[in-house]
């Protein structure tokens, strides 16, 4: 199913949750709405799903604009954050819910149940209540529900979030593979950007209402649009410049730190803009180099056993973040270390 949305507008009282918001979702592909908390991204889902009303806008589902639908007459279904499991029903009842309230046939809702159940691997399951379940079930147990009804979209509003760090690495993996192996078209919304970046055909991030950027997991991680895309979807140091130099295959600014080559996109700068150098601390090396060269004083390390975070200050008192892989060395504060940074791993930011 595609998913098209046309200049969505939703308010609550004198606050705007969307803002015009455009987007279009391809049939199968595996979309995530990421931002931080009040961007409108649940917004934006309950109004696909039909669970609000949008103020003025469109949405189709295929050809078909079901802006003014409701839930029920809409070909999607939705997963909780809190799963909104009925307690006193088994799991096979819960599945059967939706189906029955669809008016099919006893015959028919125990097939869809059971091959339900059976693609999120919890047949066995099917008379326990939910509160002898597990999270990981109990989530599994939502899918389920919502596979039942052979929707055309699935929509997951932060289906993980109630899930211990080990269990919700586990079922990112399941949950894509589902939509996957469905053909179904999904639509996820979430603030944990290792979830959008590990799991997502591509990634709409959003701020106050508004769509910043679209695109694929590499797309937004390695070339954001603005300093905010930068600064959510992973750390990052910020230094501000003014661009010296547009050349055919670099771009030179000056900064207090020095004078710094880049080889990343720079749409609509010019000579003379202030920019803004976007430095990612995985990025920077160890050691001196010919190019984008920085001293630091250390001042913390904190150490992860495959990774150390440092703090280094440079020479204008600026703090600088940089990680060091594997590490090994044992580092004292105030020693002096020679950092570099590679041209094509510079990103070069329209100042705010």
């Amino acid at each position: 199913m595609r998913v098209k949305v046309e200049q969505l507008s939703k308010s609550f009282g004198d606050v705007k949750a969307l803002t015009a918001v455009d987007l279009e979702i391809a049939d199968g592909e595996l979309f995530f709405l990421l931002g931080p908390s009040g961007c409108g991204k649940t917004t934006l889902l309950r109004c696909m799903a039909g669970f609000e009303q949008a103020c003025s806008g469109r949405i189709y589902f295929d050809e078909e604009e079901v802006s003014k639908k409701p839930a029920h007459l809409r070909n999607s279904a939705m997963v909780f954050q809190g799963y909104a499991l009925w307690p006193h029903m088994s799991v096979f009842e819960n599945v059967a819910f939706g189906l029955e309230m669809r008016g099919l046939s006893k015959a028919e809702r125990e097939s869809r149940v059971m091959k339900a159940l059976h693609r999120v691997q919890i047949e066995e399951l099917a008379q326990r209540k939910p509160n002898a379940l597990s999270g990981g079930q109990q989530q599994r147990v939502a899918l389920a529900r919502t596979l039942a009804v052979e929707p055309g979209c699935l929509l997951l509003d932060e289906p993980l979030a109630n899930l211990d760090a080990k269990l919700r690495s586990e079922m990112r993996l399941e949950i894509r593979n589902l939509c996957k192996d469905s053909g179904l078209t999904g639509i996820y919304v979430t603030h944990d950007r290792q979830e959008a970046l590990s799991m997502a055909d591509r990634i709409a991030v959003m701020d106050m209402g508004k769509i910043c950027q679209v695109g694929t997991a590499k797309e937004i991680y390695r070339q954001p649009k603005s300093r905010f895309v930068a600064g959510f979807i992973g750390e990052n140091n910020f230094i501000e410049g003014k661009l010296r130099s547009l050349q055919p295959d670099a771009v030179i600014i000056d900064t207090k730190l020095g004078v710094f080559i880049a080889k990343t996109a720079t749409d609509g700068l010019h000579n003379g803009d202030a920019v803004v150098l976007a430095m990612r601390p995985e990025a920077i090396q160890l050691g001196a180099n010919e190019e984008n060269c920085l001293e630091v004083n250390h001042q913390q390390v904190e150490y992860l056993g495959e990774l150390a975070k440092h703090l280094g200050q440079c020479q204008d008192g600026s703090i600088l973040q940089f990680y060091e892989m594997n590490p090994s060395k044992e580092w004292q504060s105030g020693e002096t270390q020679k950092l570099h940074i590679k041209p094509e791993d510079l990103v070069v930011l329209p100042h705010d």
